[in-house]
């Protein structure tokens, strides 16, 4: 027989936090060529969820981002500001940035990879 092995990552351990991990990575399963791409890096980052890629950065300072990321897609490149830099850079910007919550990742904050 199959044992079933339950463990617990905290990026599927509830809906809005997988939701917000597909959206950070542009994770789609619109069709066949995208969810097979987007299935296997969920299970890349399941595998590996200390990976240094997985936390978003901020585009400034190169910190990573804790509680709020401020995203801004401009020019075919996306931007993402922490709280700190859009404080300085935010409001003085043509550019209109969006706040996301960083919830999936409240977990990790202490086993980050360098």
């Amino acid at each position: 027989m199959f044992q079933v092995i339950e463990f617990q990552n905290p990026l599927v351990s509830h809906r809005h936090c997988f939701l917000e991990l597909c959206q950070m990575k542009h994770y789609q399963y619109s069709s066949l060529r995208l969810a097979k791409y987007s299935s296997t890096m969920l299970l890349y980052y399941l595998h590996r969820p200390n990976a240094n890629s997985l936390r978003p950065r901020c585009s400034n300072c190169m910190q990573a981002i804790r509680k709020t990321r401020w995203h801004c897609s401009r020019d075919l490149s996306e931007i993402n500001l922490c709280c700190d830099c859009y404080a300085v850079i935010g409001p003085n910007s043509t550019s209109q940035f969006t706040p996301f919550r960083c919830t999936g990742f409240a977990d990790l904050d202490d086993n980050l990879d360098d």
